[in-house]
């Protein structure tokens, strides 16, 4: 676990706009830390910290929308655990059911799931296909197809080149793009924000993506849950983003080579704990016709 708070007051230190063993202004504090999510991003993009990889199964046809639920939404196996859990509820918030949707209301002037058909067919439109605990994906790693016992790699391609050809066989291609809608209920708006992935075909088949998730806000009061390894390559880039931010031009060329080894010494260790690469045969060799669905020569 990382300290927000001690980075951004080691790095002040390091630096010299404090003294050692003083406290960054608040002001002071607040502008490093907003450098401190620009250096995290940025190694987010680098693919450097691998803290931040997921993956995860689903099934699809033609498209999936991703999502995380809105504050106030949950998920309930049987109608019987949202009658439980109905007194930790508020009205205007909503629970799916199997394939069923229900909104906290007045009945009969008792607070009670309630349900209709304009009611589901609003939410069967924006509820994700897929629901996610974590933060959105900032970028697929990887995207396969599920045949047999191997995962077929997918390729990464246009959406207009996608939507321009009639779909014929099994997915080879995919192509992304983020979404949004807003639903209200009763008096309360709910806004999504999907992740949005297309397929070039039609069949129903088994998925895997391996994406890395978007970086959260950050409060000076945060922990990062990231292993200590990282610790001097994220304390080290922040201190060259506030020499720069503080004009110490004189300083700035060691954290530069500084976080530069960092990085270099980081991707060494990140090459040998890589996510998975998903297996393929390629895509114009002796198998592509089974890959695709088709009945390849000599199948």
């Amino acid at each position: 676990m990382l300290r927000v708070n001690s980075i951004v007051q080691n790095a002040c230190q390091r630096v010299g706009i404090v003294g050692d063993g003083q406290a960054a202004s608040e002001n002071q504090a607040m502008a490093a830390l907003n450098d401190l999510k620009a250096v995290i991003t940025d190694l987010n993009t680098q693919n450097l910290i691998l803290e931040n990889y997921q993956t995860v199964d689903f099934r699809a046809s033609r498209e999936v929308k991703i999502a995380k639920l809105p504050k106030g939404w949950f998920v309930y196996k049987t109608l019987e655990e949202a009658q439980a859990d109905l007194v930790n509820r508020s009205i205007d918030e909503v629970c799916k059911v199997e394939n069923t949707y229900y909104f906290v209301g007045i009945d009969a002037h008792e607070i009670s799931w309630l349900t209709n058909d304009s009611f589901q067919d609003k939410m069967a439109k924006v509820w994700p296909d897929v629901v996610i605990e974590g933060n959105l994906p900032d970028r697929l790693i990887g995207c396969a197809r599920k045949l047999s016992q191997k995962w077929i790699k997918l390729y990464p391609g246009d959406k207009t080149k996608i939507d321009s050809f009639m779909p014929v066989g099994r997915a080879s291609m995919y192509c992304t793009e983020t979404e949004y809608a807003n639903i209200t209920v009763g008096n309360t708006r709910y806004d999504l924000e999907y992740f949005h992935i297309e397929f070039n075909t039609n069949y129903n088949d088994l998925y895997r993506i391996t994406y890395l998730e978007a970086i959260d806000d950050l409060d000076i009061d945060d922990v990062l849950y990231y292993s200590s390894k990282y610790q001097n390559m994220i304390e080290d880039g922040l201190c060259m983003k506030l020499c720069m931010r503080y004009k110490f031009m004189d300083s700035l060329p060691m954290f530069e080579n500084e976080f530069e080894i960092d990085k270099r010494n980081i991707k060494v260790i990140n090459d040998a704990n890589r996510p998975e690469v998903y297996e393929n045969f390629g895509m114009n060799d002796f198998n592509y016709g089974y890959e695709m669905g088709f009945a390849g020569e000599g199948w």
